[in-house]
């Protein structure tokens, strides 16, 4: 086919055949022992560059409101991780924790071209200049943890927690696309005819941005409760109903972007979540 000139002038055109040869797998060691579950474990994984990643040409490919140019001279992406995990079951009480720290080469991001008249957008767009796919090398740590305990024979408590800590070493700064830590906490009550549960959602300020991506703007971070209940009314009629985010709690996800081409957050940058939502529900068995 025809190759669009712009594409051309930034590459060349002698890319139209990539080999590559790529390697994955993982090996652990585990101990298992009277409910008690130690696992360590490394893993390398691998990924070549899909053909958007390659070569698109000024696409708003629905990451974000950015345009966006491929690079046909990706390489593969390697993610080398190292975890310890632990899992404890006894009886009325679980508990689980793992950390893991992964060292990855020519992992596949994306950089804004701002003010490379290479780069200048095509189309009508907010964003003056498109994205370029790039290889960068990097690393992470990070943890997760869930904990849960059957109170009473009714009432039970769980909570999970994860926090990921990422670098750019090639542009010396935080990881484009990383959530903040987030922390979940459950109380439930269940019989045979009725149960209800009430849910918390603590996520913390996301300020480690990666200015090269085009992060600029601290997400805030905010808290979330949520309430259902529910249970057999009478015989084949079950009932339920919820509030979800009882506060009206106006927050989005750092992740959740609009991908219509907007100027700010304020006028549709970032996707707000849903406010208060009140629900019923009847289910009725013949």
């Amino acid at each position: 086919g025809t190759m669009v000139p712009g594409f051309e002038n930034l590459y060349g055109s002698q890319f139209a055949k990539t080999d590559e040869n790529t390697l994955g797998g993982n090996f652990g060691i585990k101990y298992h022992k009277n409910g008690t579950l130690v696992q360590l474990a490394y893993g390398l994984g691998t990924r070549s560059a899909s053909m958007i990643e390659r070569y698109a040409y000024h696409m708003a490919i629905g990451v974000d409101s950015y345009e966006y140019v491929g690079n046909p001279y990706l390489r593969p992406e390697q993610n080398n991780q190292l975890e310890l995990a632990l899992n404890v079951n006894r009886g009325n009480l679980t508990f689980g924790a793992g950390v893991f720290y992964s060292i990855m080469k020519d992992y596949i991001s994306a950089v804004y071209r701002n003010a490379d008249p290479d780069f200048w957008v095509i189309f009508a767009n907010a964003k003056p200049y498109a994205k370029q796919f790039v290889n960068v090398d990097a690393n992470q740590i990070g943890f997760d943890a869930f904990f849960g305990y059957k109170i009473t024979k009714n009432i039970s408590f769980d909570t999970n927690i994860a926090y990921t800590d990422a670098h750019n070493e090639t542009y010396h700064e935080p990881l484009a696309k990383v959530s903040p830590f987030t922390a979940n906490f459950s109380l439930k009550y269940e019989t045979e005819k009725l149960w209800a549960d009430i849910r918390t959602q603590v996520v913390s300020e996301q300020n480690k941005l990666a200015t090269s991506f085009g992060e600029t703007e601290i997400t805030p971070g905010h808290t979330t409760v949520d309430f259902r209940i529910g249970g057999k009314v009478y015989k084949g009629l079950n009932m339920g109903a919820s509030v979800l985010n009882i506060f009206d709690t106006a927050y989005y996800n750092h992740l959740n972007f609009n991908y219509n081409n907007a100027f700010d957050h304020i006028t549709g940058d970032k996707v707000y979540e849903p406010g208060r939502n009140v629900s019923v529900y009847a289910i009725y068995k013949f």
